[in-house]
């Protein structure tokens, strides 16, 4: 190996450092990554019960309304297979 080959080698990477030295020494500690952590949790959780609970009010407002658009212009829904009372 070259002289002073592992030097060069962490001067090359240290210069490549995507993120700066004061990101890792904010994010690093271990009380910042829980509370962040929790938050994204906190936020995907009210996100999913939000639209869980917009697409049931969706498919209601859907259901109602065809059923008005059904009663509006007399449009009944039965069916000669619906009717388990007769006998065949």
């Amino acid at each position: 190996m070259p002289p002073f080959f592992y030097t060069r080698l962490q001067a090359r990477l240290e210069k490549k450092q995507v993120l700066p030295a004061a990101f890792w020494q904010v994010f690093g500690k271990p009380a910042v990554s829980l509370v962040t952590l929790t938050l994204l949790v906190v936020l995907n959780v009210a996100a999913i019960r939000y639209f869980t609970k917009l697409s049931k009010q969706t498919v209601t407002e859907q259901r109602s309304g065809i059923q008005k658009f059904a009663q509006e212009y007399n449009l009944g829904a039965s069916s000669v297979y619906a009717d388990k009372t007769s006998n065949p």
